[in-house]
């Protein structure tokens, strides 16, 4: 199995477990492919429970790696997410202009 193979079925799992927990919404996505004004917020799950957002960077492996943790919460803390709350808005897009128009609001 590879490195991707276990880190998305562990992924799976996490959001499997969020959702069985009451969550509302659970987001999958690459954290190598996050973008962020910090590069060290890689995101791998977004979740969605109880009025919060969590944003999740997860690890299949074994050995805790402490620089990397606390890149990650260095980042999240710079970006003015972490213990921070935001509005949430649900919106349906059809096009690029629609996106920009939402971007400028």
């Amino acid at each position: 199995m590879s490195k991707y193979s276990r880190g998305a079925d562990r992924e799976r799992e996490l959001i499997r477990i969020a959702m069985a927990s009451g969550a509302v919404l659970a987001i999958r996505g690459a954290g190598s492919k996050s973008h962020a004004l910090e590069p060290e917020l890689k995101v791998d799950l977004v979740v969605f429970k109880q009025g919060r957002v969590y944003l999740i960077q997860s690890k299949a492996q074994r050995k805790k790696n402490g620089k990397e943790m606390q890149r990650f919460y260095t980042a999240a803390t710079k970006s003015s997410l972490h213990g921070k709350y935001v509005w949430v808005e649900a919106v349906f897009i059809e096009s690029e202009e629609e996106m920009k128009e939402l971007m400028e609001r």
